[in-house]
């Protein structure tokens, strides 16, 4: 409360860089928080329903800044009933020293226990083995904290301003910006105190992120009816029904990621097997000798990028013109040798709007 009033941090002074790497001066405090408290300036929360790799990376950082204090609130839920219980008492103060009581008890307890000696700084709490090659690839580095005090001429300070909900999503964006600078930078560590002699081995990789990047856009994507109609070889005319398309609830930007393929990597000969018998709809093009047989996997709601209805020989009944692809396939291969295939936005795609993609003129809707 003394943060929110201003009573407490008001003339605290820290640097945030812009995307451009734009230096700016603030005045004041902000806690790390959970989607529970007012969006105020002061209470900085993950961004949730915001899916672009900088939002997602800050949020996966903020998350794990705050671990520590959930595991904490957790332990002791579990082990006071007071606290594990809806509490009766409306009353701040008497609040906070029950909760620093069980904190205090807890404390007793390790010791009772014999537990106080171990060193919990140095275990990994997710049994990680970290192989030594990997441990001798990371730079040896002290881990900067991105959003650390940087002493720099100041600029424009203006006077110190409570703290009010208009400033909310100034700040935060501005604590979005900040992070994702230094990211790419390579100045952002995972904030974890676990190392191995004296490495850090945890680093804030992009493979981790984009795993949360992926899952939280297909939580977005919808199934209904198509609003593409395919055209009918004997007649001519376009007024076969596709089925299901794929959409959004969400606006979609040029190069922005919508969703993975998944399927089953089949030759050549083998995929030319099951499109002759009617099962061949979905054939992701890998290689000259491989493809993705997306079929099963649409089929069972595994693979939402095959929903992406195709532009080929496809009317659009909404605009009345021959359908156009707002999106396309992009694959890309890791050293590993693991081939990954996504549908990325191509131009900007509205929420609700159809999202369509070209398979190319061999592409052919499978029958059953």
């Amino acid at each position: 409360m003394d943060v929110y009033s201003g009573e407490l941090f008001r003339d605290l002074r820290y640097v945030l860089y812009s995307s451009d790497g734009v230096p700016t001066t603030y005045q004041g405090a902000w806690l790390a928080v959970d989607g529970g408290y007012q969006k105020a300036a002061c209470f900085i929360n993950p961004m949730h329903n915001r899916f672009a790799f900088p939002e997602v990376v800050f949020s996966e950082w903020l998350e794990s800044v705050r671990k520590d204090v959930e595991c904490a609130f957790g332990i002791l839920k579990i082990r006071f009933r007071f606290l594990r219980n809806p509490v009766i008492y409306q009353d701040a103060e008497i609040l906070s020293n029950a909760f620093k009581t069980a904190c205090m008890l807890h404390n007793m307890l390790l010791e009772y226990d014999g537990l106080n000696e171990t060193n919990w700084e140095n275990i990994d709490p997710d049994n990680d083995i970290i192989e030594e090659d990997v441990v001798n690839n990371i730079v040896e580095q002290v881990p900067l904290n991105p959003i650390q005090n940087i002493i720099v001429p100041l600029r424009t300070l203006r006077t110190y301003i409570p703290y009010h909900s208009c400033q909310y999503d100034m700040i935060r964006e501005a604590l979005k910006d900040h992070f994702y600078y230094k990211y790419q930078k390579g100045d952002v560590l995972w904030p974890k105190n676990f190392s191995v002699k004296g490495k850090s081995t945890f680093p804030l990789t992009r493979t981790a992120i984009m795993d949360r990047v992926n899952l939280e856009h297909e939580r977005v994507l919808y199934t209904q009816a198509s609003t593409l109609r395919g055209l009918d070889r004997s007649s001519g005319m376009f007024y076969l029904l596709l089925g299901e398309g794929l959409f959004s609830n969400i606006d979609f930007k040029v190069g922005d990621h919508i969703a993975d393929y998944h399927g089953e990597l089949v030759f050549e000969a083998e995929a030319q097997r099951r499109t002759e018998v009617g099962n061949g709809g979905y054939m992701i093009y890998i290689s000259n000798d491989v493809r993705l047989d997306c079929f099963a996997s649409c089929q069972s709601g595994d693979c939402k990028a095959s929903k992406a209805n195709s532009c080929t020989n496809a009317f659009n009944s909404i605009t009345g013109q021959i359908a156009i692809s707002n999106a396309r396939m992009v694959s890309s291969t890791s050293i590993a040798g693991t081939t990954r295939v996504r549908l990325e936005a191509m131009k900007r795609i509205p929420k609700h709007a159809e999202i369509i993609t070209n398979y190319g003129r061999t592409f052919r809707y499978p029958t059953t």
